[in-house]
Parts: C-alpha cells; structure tokens; sequence
C-alpha cells in the first residue's frame, strides 16, 4: 500500500519505479531531463542514482559558462567605448596644437584656442556620455528581454516537462497494472479449468457407477 506522507513521485523512486536517466533523456530529451532533476527535492534526490544528478550538473556548468561569456562581452564592449573616446580626445588636442604652432600665433590666440579646445572636447564628451548612456540602456533592455523569452521558455518546458512526466509514469503504472492483471487473470483462468475439470470427472464417475448399478439390477 503507496505511503501517505509521501508525495507521488517520491513514492515511485523509492519503489524503484521512476523511469531511469536513459529513459528520461529518450522520452523527454535531455534538456527537459535536465529540468526534471533540477526540480526534485533533497530527500527526492537520495533515491536518484548519481549519473542522474551529473546529467543536472553538466548543464548547470554549461548555464554558468554563458553566463560568464555574456558578462564578458559587455565589460569588452565598454572597454572598446571608453578607448574610441579617448583616442578621438587625443587627436584632436594633438591636431589643433600642431596647427597652432605652425601658425606661429600669440600665447592670447592660443589660450583662446585651448579654451575653445576644451569646450569641443566637454561637448564631445557629453555626446560621447549620452551615446554610452543610450548603449547601456539598449544593452539593458535587450538583455531584459532576453531574460523574459528565457523564462518564459523555461516555464513552457517545465510545463511540458511536468506533462510528459505524468505521461510517462502512467504508461509505467498502467503496463505493471495490466501486466498484474494479465497474471491474475491467468491464475483463475488456470484454476477454473481444474474445478470444472475435477467436477466433470467426478460427475463422470457418479455416472459410470450409476450406469453399473441399474445393469447389475437389470440382470439380477
């Protein structure tokens, strides 16, 4: 008899009856595998056989992997940003003091050129901050984005997951009920064979000796 305090699933790993990795990854496919173990509990996972829990944690692995390949793309991607910035800041500066001293102007003419200089450059650099700003946010709401078709996608096939799962465990407990039945079935098939057996030789029997009796009186 299937224990109370125990949940559904729980019951058939410690029956012995969950489907194994092999049959999980060739049903549901090893991503809604993976979600599957991802999803059981502590005292679930002691009745799971170790190659199961390395199947969740390969995927695991591969979930921090891209995470970190995604974080270092954008710390590339700011680098590259800040670099252009200051490369342009630099080649300004250098090509107006180039002019300036072959011009052969006046230390006046080229303080008002420095301060024309640095207004260019805080009005370049404030484009230049507003251009970054408008990147992160882009960046922001793509990876946004991202995250919700993500979830999203993981709701549907833990959904999916959960379905086939069910599906699955029914087919099981269906075939061992139809396999007990089938065998139960055959042991009263088995033994109504030898009761009317046993009955009609015994009635055989009566009539043969009743037989014999009605010619042994004839004849007397």
């Amino acid at each position: 008899m299937k224990p109370s305090k125990l949940c559904r699933r729980t019951y058939f790993l410690r029956t012995g009856t969950a489907p194994t990795v092999s049959e999980m990854a060739r049903e549901l496919g090893p991503e809604l595998a993976n979600i599957v173990i991802d999803t059981l509990e502590p005292s679930q996972r002691s009745a799971v056989q170790p190659d199961r829990l390395e199947l969740s944690d390969e995927h695991s692995t591969q979930s921090r992997h891209d995470t970190e390949a995604v974080r270092g793309q954008i710390h590339e991607h700011i680098l590259q940003i800040g670099g252009n910035v200051s490369h342009r800041v630099d080649g300004y500066w250098r090509k107006r003091l180039k002019q300036t001293a072959a011009a052969g102007i006046s230390s006046d003419e080229v303080d008002f050129i420095k301060f024309d200089c640095r207004q260019k450059i805080g009005i370049a650099r404030d484009e230049e901050r507003k251009r970054y700003d408008t990147l992160l946010e882009e960046m922001k709401a793509t990876l946004e984005k991202r995250f919700w078709e993500e979830k999203g996608n993981l709701h549907r096939s833990y959904a999916e997951a959960r379905q086939l799962w069910g599906k699955f465990v029914c087919q099981k407990v269906r075939k061992q009920a139809k396999d007990m039945l089938c065998k139960i079935a055959s042991y009263y098939r088995a033994k109504l064979e030898r009761e009317v057996s046993g009955r009609m030789k015994q009635e055989k029997d009566r009539i043969i000796k009743e037989m014999e009796q009605i010619v042994k009186t004839a004849v007397e």
